[in-house]
């Protein structure tokens, strides 16, 4: 996985949970088992597994 690809992967979550407001990154840190995707809109940190999975971090957009 790339930092464009693990980009692109919490884009598509941002898309399936209806965000459509501005998108900043702030930030792409990669670990040896994930990206962690920090954003200032929407505000929140995202970690995107190498399966390409996105975790809320900030629970931005909890289910419930």
């Amino acid at each position: 996985m790339t930092r464009e690809l693990a980009i692109e992967c919490v884009n598509k979550f941002l898309d399936s949970n209806g965000y459509l407001g501005e998108r900043t990154i702030l930030c792409v840190d990669q670990y040896s088992k994930c990206f962690e995707v920090q954003m200032l809109s929407p505000y929140g940190l995202f970690i995107v597994r190498l399966d390409g999975s996105v975790i809320d971090n900030y629970d931005v957009f909890k289910r419930g």
